[in-house]
C-alpha cells in the first residue's frame, strides 16, 4: 500500500483479512488487526492508519460497516445491511452473509451467498461454463432432451449452451456410455461377444441376418488374427463380426476424409472400430482398436461425424 506518508506491506490471512501492515524499511509493526467468526474488530491497534478490514472489504471505523461492492456488511450482527440486489438469485435470504459460513467463504461482490474465491475465480475464467455446457450435454444424452426442457424452465440455461463444443463433446460423451451400459447389460442381444462365442438365441437369429446385409472382405480376417487387436485377436469370427457390424445400438460415425462409415462397438470392455466402404456400404474393409481418446479427437476435430439422430 502507497500513501502520502510512505511504502507499507499489508499482511492478510486467508479470507483477505487485514492481520497486519508493516513498514518494509523498518520492519516494524505500525498496525495489528483481529477479528471474531463473523469480521467484528476485536483489536486495532491503530484505528484509521488504512482503509482495509475484514476480507478485504473497506472498513468504516464510525459505522463498524464493511463495505463489498453492492452493498454494506454489519460484522456486529452477521448480516447486510440492505437486501440482495439479485433477490432470491442469490438465495431466499435477502440479508445472510455467505450462507452463515465466514470462516470458509467470502462476498466480495455484495451479490452472491456463499460462494468461496476459488469458486468465483473459476466462474470468471470460464471454467465453470465449460463444465455446466458439457455436464448438461451428458444429461442431454442420457435423458434423451429432457434435460434440456428442465434446464430451460428453471433458468439454468447459461450453463448448458447447445452451441458451445463443450455441449457437443459432453453429449457425445454421454452417448458413448449409454452405448457402453446397454452393451454391458444387453451381452446376448445380438451384439456382444462373451468370451468366444456370441450368446443367445438372439445373436443366432442376427448373424443370419447379418449374413444377408454384410460382405466381409478377404483381408478381414486375417485383421481379425491381428496382435493389434489384443486379447480379442482371433477370438472373432467373420460372422460374428457381421452380427457386430448389424447391431443397432452401435454408434456409427461417417470418416469425413474417407467417406467410410465407422461402427463403433464395445467387445470384451475393449471398443472395436468395424469400417464399412463409403461406396460398398455392405463391405466390412476393416476392423482394429480405437481408444476413447481417438475417438473423442476424432468428433472434436470434426473428422468423425455422428449417424445417430
Amino acid at each position: 500500500m502507497r500513501t502520502a506518508t510512505g511504502l507499507y506491506r499489508i499482511i492478510t490471512d486467508d479470507l483477505g483479512s487485514v492481520r497486519l501492515v508493516i513498514d518494509p524499511v523498518t520492519n516494524t509493526i505500525l498496525q495489528r488487526l483481529s477479528y471474531d467468526e463473523f469480521g467484528r474488530v476485536v483489536e486495532d491497534t491503530n484505528p484509521g492508519f488504512q482503509p482495509f478490514g475484514y476480507a478485504g472489504g473497506l472498513y468504516d471505523a464510525d459505522t463498524g460497516f464493511v463495505h463489498f461492492g453492492a452493498r454494506d456488511y454489519d460484522p456486529q450482527v452477521g448480516r447486510w445491511t440492505t437486501k440482495d440486489p439479485i433477490l432470491l438469485a442469490g438465495g431466499f435470504n435477502l440479508y445472510v452473509y455467505v450462507g452463515n459460513d465466514p470462516i470458509n467463504a467470502t462476498d466480495v461482490s455484495g451479490l452472491l451467498k456463499g460462494v468461496p474465491d476459488w469458486l468465483l475465480w473459476l466462474d470468471d475464467h470460464g471454467v465453470l461454463q465449460g463444465a455446466g455446457d458439457f455436464s448438461a450435454g451428458v444429461a442431454s444424452a442420457l435423458t434423451f432432451g429432457l434435460s434440456d426442457k428442465l434446464i430451460g424452465a428453471t433458468g439454468l440455461g447459461k450453463y448448458g449452451s447447445k452451441c458451445s463444443g463443450a455441449y457437443f463433446g459432453g453429449k457425445v460423451t454421454g452417448q458413448v456410455a449409454m452405448f457402453v451400459a446397454v452393451s454391458v447389460a444387453t451381452a446376448g442381444a445380438g451384439a456382444a461377444v462373451e468370451g468366444v462365442e456370441v450368446a443367445g438365441a438372439a445373436a443366432e437369429e442376427a448373424s443370419a441376418a447379418a449374413r444377408t446385409e454384410f460382405e466381409v472382405a478377404d483381408r478381414v480376417a486375417g485383421q481379425l488374427a491381428d496382435s493389434r487387436l489384443g486379447p480379442l485377436a482371433g477370438k472373432i469370427s467373420p460372422e460374428q463380426l457381421q452380427e457386430l457390424a448389424n447391431n443397432p445400438n452401435a454408434l456409427r460415425f461417417l470418416d469425413t476424409a474417407s467417406g467410410n462409415t465407422n461402427t463403433i462397438q464395445l467387445v470384451e470392455g475393449r471398443l472395436l472400430r468395424i469400417t464399412t466402404a463409403g461406396d460398398e456400404a455392405t463391405k466390412i474393409i476393416s476392423v482394429g482398436p480405437i481408444q476413447r481418446s481417438g475417438l473423442f479427437n476424432g468428433i472434436a476435430n470434426g473428422r468423425f461425424e455422428n449417424l445417430i439422430p
